[in-house]
């Protein structure tokens, strides 16, 4: 049973904290916070309880008294599945945010390597011009200085984009792009179906480990009936 109690307590703090995270973000001034923090434990504590008085009830075949808890219980899960969906995705975001931030830094430096390298095609063509004109050493000339001051900027560029720190991927990260490659998904989309699966099992093994709990203490009070 310690492992029972271990992980039963592990889903219920992790359950908690997730619901914790989307409360908290509803408003920035302290006295809201904790209100919504204490909100958000009172809905964990009364979804469990609400759960574990599914099991008496219906363990007594109270079966109204079973309905009535089981209701409470389904709209006391909804709020804390949608805390946790909020949570899981607040985190995946995070580690999204960083890789997009340097994909963005990449993209900002190719694009002005591709608008240099459009500028000395621009002026391979004047100088092509000038040629046909035989003009080349009043024009040609000085195109090829600038040509090989925007190749010097183009290199300096494609150094600063090399030596940029790479980003290490996170598992998570990895995970919805597996996703979305083997279900051919956009990596929202994969990301969004991969964290209401998390939250869904989450609040499934919290309420498992507590309905075996229930079974065990109605066990051992049936027990202590009979040897009596």
């Amino acid at each position: 049973m310690f492992s029972v109690y271990s992980f039963t307590g592990a889903a219920v703090i992790t359950s908690t904290v997730f619901s914790l995270l989307l409360f908290l973000s509803i408003d920035d001034d302290p006295m809201m916070k904790v209100l919504f923090g204490t909100l958000a434990v009172i809905f964990e504590a009364g979804k469990f309880f609400a759960w574990y008085e599914y099991g008496e009830r219906r363990a007594h075949r109270n079966f109204s008294g079973a309905f009535v808890a089981l209701f409470f219980y389904l709209i006391l899960a909804a709020i804390s599945v949608g805390g946790s969906i909020g949570g899981i995705n607040s985190a995946t975001n995070k580690a999204q945010s960083h890789l997009t931030i340097n994909d963005s830094k990449i993209s900002s430096y190719n694009r002005q390597i591709e608008a240099i390298e459009k500028q000395i095609a621009l002026n391979d063509l004047a100088a092509k011009k000038y040629i046909e004109m035989e003009r080349i050493a009043s024009g040609v000339d000085r195109i090829q200085r600038e040509n090989n001051k925007l190749r010097q900027e183009q290199l300096k560029l494609a150094a600063e984009r090399d030596a940029l720190p790479p980003v290490t991927q996170g598992s998570a990260i990895g995970l919805i792009d597996s996703i979305a490659k083997s279900l051919k998904l956009s990596a929202q989309d994969a990301q969004l179906a991969l964290v209401i699966f998390l939250s869904f099992l989450l609040d499934f093994f919290a309420a498992f480990f507590v309905g075996v709990i229930g079974e065990e203490l109605r066990f051992r009070q049936f027990s202590g009936v009979i040897v009596k």
